[in-house]
């Protein structure tokens, strides 16, 4: 049979179809379930212990009994027992009756393999249970480490006072101290009586009602809330069984996308307290097949909006003793949404949330410029007039800006605030949220709009944002200072330079006069047009027709005379000054063209079309620069020079 190029000799079909080698997968199975803690495989042993009563049975109700001997370990439960089916499926890789029962902690049918180890040494497995009203005794003996034991059964005559026990022996002593050790590290977790050889297991349940630690159960959620001095952290578990401990934040965003600031806390609007140690148990986590992590689903979420509500009402509990100012400050950050929930609806429906929210606005923890005392955000809503922003200067660096010209209630000087690695713009979140219309001063010099908006409500004038410029004396410049501004004073006044300053401006420009002026404070500004008196030329006599030149050039009625300012200390200036380059005033204009439009914004952040301005002064000063060159190349030649 021929197949395009290639030849067939024969076929077949494998009759017995997709085949599986059982000794291959025991083997696998029982030397790679918790290989590298063999004592876990007991752990197996507790949760069958523990899913043999019923479901509606408290865990608190539920016993059992650990005992061990030389080189054999026992445990034994007071629950249902086997019927027939579940002694058929203890025997049966795989089988289980719980995989639908949300309730158990076992689902898959094969944890009680995992006592086969072959790290552990195990000789036989002997299980004694109720079995519809008679004593059934399921014997496995190991023969061979890697190989499936053989399993016996038979019908014993004698009662039992218990429901079932399981006895292991092993060939190794110290794999009854191996699974003696985890048992009690598994059993601090379960709310249960378990005995281990006649001594009481003591749960963290127990240990925290004993300390009077605050305690909540909410439908499948039973959780423990303490304070301690490390980093907060949570235990997770599930049906009690332990899973895996997170810090707060990687809890929190599930290890995804974590800021390591603030910022993880609010996502899920989490309260923050310094140090908390948490253990959550949730019945309804989804496990990974490891059981050592959870999907981040909807139940987890859920899980999330329970702790959320309880560590609210802890933080009410807290401040009860001890009033941490950065902890409510942090929390104001955390839980601004909610704040200004509560400052627009002060009664809304949830009682207890509400009061705590209440305390979070009642607390004086924010100073004010020029008054004694501490205020609260209740007192700072109340103080405010409706119709000015509440302003705020965390770092102070700009508390009198413009000398206090600007209408205002008051200044928030606010701490600042390092618990869980703070946040960037930590007031400029709480404040614009929670007051809605706030302004930082620390920042307010370079946010342009901001500044514009305050003029356009009247809170600042105009005139009072002008840079506080002061030109340089004619006699305080040095002789090379002063002829630099008689060659640039030549140029600026070339028809062609001062064409393109006309045409880009929309004024009409009868001089130009450069002279050096002095900026105070730090800054970038390199130059700026002013007027005959020494202010910042802000563009009101200019063509304002939101950025749009007219469609034919005019004439405007009443000529300006400028000066066009260049800052004596900015360091590009500087560098031109002691240039011996005979084109260094071709660089300067050069410069001029690129700086001159950004730093009229600069020195007056109101100027109109501020893009297109930059954009067309550097087009037309670069064209008359080239034009200007060329003439002058044409005239050397001319007069062979």
């Amino acid at each position: 049979m021929r197949r395009g190029k290639k030849k067939i000799d024969e076929g077949f079909c494998l009759e017995q179809g997709l085949t599986f080698d059982v000794e291959e997968g025991w083997r696998k199975l029982i030397s790679r379930q918790l290989g590298g803690h063999p004592g876990k495989a007991f752990g197996e042993m507790i949760q069958n212990l523990l899913d043999s009563y019923p479901s509606r049975v408290p865990w608190e109700k539920r016993s059992g009994e650990i005992r061990t001997r030389a080189s054999e370990i026992s445990i034994t439960d007071y629950g249902e027992g086997m019927d027939l089916k579940r002694i058929k499926l203890i025997a049966t890789l795989g089988g289980t009756d719980k995989a639908k029962d949300f309730n158990k902690i076992g689902r898959f049918g094969i944890g009680f393999f995992s006592i086969f180890n072959p790290k552990l040494g195990t000789k036989t497995v002997r299980v004694l249970t109720r079995c519809e009203g008679r004593t059934v005794e399921i014997l496995f003996t190991v023969n061979h480490p890697e190989k499936r034991p053989t399993i016996s059964t038979r019908v014993l005559r004698r009662k039992i006072r218990f429901s079932t026990k399981i006895i292991i022996s092993f060939t190794k002593k110290e794999s009854v101290e191996q699974c003696a050790k985890h048992a009690k590290k598994v059993l601090r977790y379960y709310p249960c009586c378990v005995e281990v050889n006649r001594e009481q297991s003591v749960s963290v349940w127990e240990e925290a009602k004993r300390s009077k630690s605050y305690i909540f159960r909410e439908g499948l959620c039973h959780c423990i809330l303490k304070a301690e001095s490390n980093r907060s952290s949570v235990q997770v578990l599930c049906k009690y069984e332990y899973v895996i401990t997170l810090t707060m934040r990687t809890f929190l965003t599930g290890g995804h996308d974590m800021t390591w600031d603030l910022r993880d806390y609010h996502l899920k609007e989490m309260p923050v307290l310094d140090g908390m140690a948490v253990t959550i148990n949730y019945d309804r986590l989804r496990l990974t097949i490891a059981r050592d992590s959870f999907f981040l689903d909807l139940y987890y979420l859920e899980m999330l909006n329970i702790l959320s509500k309880h560590m609210l009402l802890y933080l009410n509990r807290s401040l009860d003793w001890a009033k941490d100012v950065e902890v409510i400050l942090a929390n104001h950050y955390v839980l601004r949404k909610k704040i200004r929930k509560y400052l627009r609806e002060p009664e809304w429906n949830n009682t207890e949330e509400r009061k705590v929210l209440e305390r979070l606005v009642s607390a004086k923890v924010y100073p004010i410029s020029g008054r004694k005392g501490l205020y609260s955000i209740a007192d700072i809503s109340h103080m405010r007039s409706n119709d000015l922003p509440v302003f705020f200067s965390p770092n102070q660096s700009n508390l009198y800006w413009l000398g206090g010209a600007f209408k205002h209630d008051f200044v928030i000087l606010p701490q600042k605030v390092n618990l869980e690695g703070g946040a960037p713009d930590f007031y400029d979140m709480v404040m614009s949220e929670i007051f809605g219309d706030a302004v930082n001063l620390d920042s307010i010099t370079g946010d342009h709009e901001k500044v514009k908006e305050l003029i356009e409500r009247g809170i600042i004038d105009r005139s009072a944002i002008s840079s506080m410029c002061r030109f340089v004396r004619h006699r305080s410049l040095t002789k090379d200072e002063r002829r630099f501004l008689e060659e640039l004073d030549f140029m600026l006044n070339l028809e062609q330079v001062k064409g393109a300053i006309e045409r880009t401006i929309h004024v009409s420009v009868e001089s130009i006069r450069p002279v050096f002026f002095e900026l105070e404070g730090e800054g970038v500004v390199a130059t700026g047009l002013f007027l005959e008196q020494g202010e910042p030329w802000d563009g009101k006599f200019s063509n304002e027709m939101d950025g749009e030149r007219p469609a034919v050039s005019t004439k405007f009625e009443t000529a300006m005379s400028f000066f066009l300012g260049i800052r004596r200390d900015h360091p590009a200036v500087f560098y031109i000054l002691k240039s011996k380059d005979p084109y260094r005033l071709y660089y300067m204009l050069m410069f001029l063209a690129r700086e001159l439009a950004l730093c009229q914004k600069i020195l007056v952040p109101f100027s109109p079309f501020f893009h297109k301005v930059k954009e067309d002064l550097a087009s037309e000063m670069r064209n008359a620069l080239i034009e200007q060159l060329v003439q002058k190349t044409n005239e050397d030649r001319e007069n062979g020079t």
